[in-house]
């Protein structure tokens, strides 16, 4: 159907999805407003969607940002091919710099869950588990849940890959493109 262009439709999934991240963080910051750890209040309930799945607020918000990111790009993708090659080979550098960075950050997360678990022989929480201020960043001022942190870094990978694949898409169709007409 021409009523609805595909660009219009996958704006219209990413503002949705936007408007589920908002919503999201708004029930977390009312339901616990005054929380001790930072990011807590994300991972301490679970979600009831349809009364068959169970998602903790952080899950909703990866899930919903990854589709915001999904969408948002291909949304774009006609504005984004007419980019400078330079821009967008810096944006590929940059994206393949940034899965580096978050690929190690989920590696070590998976090798520190584990080593808690040896240590404790199992009987640890992992919902309870937490980076502390000192052992991250001094100057923060509380400690950090750590399902919270590896979530966000397993995003900033996907989004990462997600971005690799499209931006090499562009720039590879471009040059088959520049070579056909040879």
């Amino acid at each position: 159907m021409k009523f609805l262009k595909k660009d219009f439709a996958f704006g219209i999934i990413t503002i949705i999805s936007g408007l589920i991240i908002v919503g999201t963080l708004l029930w977390g910051f009312t339901k616990y407003p005054n929380i001790e750890s930072c990011k807590e209040r994300f991972v301490l309930d679970e979600i009831s969607i349809l009364g068959i799945l169970y998602l903790k607020p952080i899950t909703i918000i990866i899930y919903s940002a990854f589709i915001c990111w999904l969408f948002g790009l291909e949304s774009i993708r006609p504005y984004l091919t007419k980019l400078h090659i330079t821009i967008k080979t810096l944006i590929f550098l940059f994206l393949c710099f940034l899965a580096f960075l978050s690929l190690y950050e989920v590696i070590w997360n998976f090798f520190a869950w584990s080593d808690a678990y040896i240590l404790t022989n199992g009987n640890i929480h992992i919902d309870l588990l937490y980076h502390l201020p000192t052992q991250t960043n001094p100057t923060a001022s509380c400690s950090s849940n750590f399902i919270y942190t590896t979530k966000i870094q397993f995003l900033i990978m996907a989004i990462s890959f997600y971005g690799i694949y499209f931006f090499h898409e562009i720039m590879r169709t471009q040059n088959d493109k520049k070579n056909s007409r040879k």
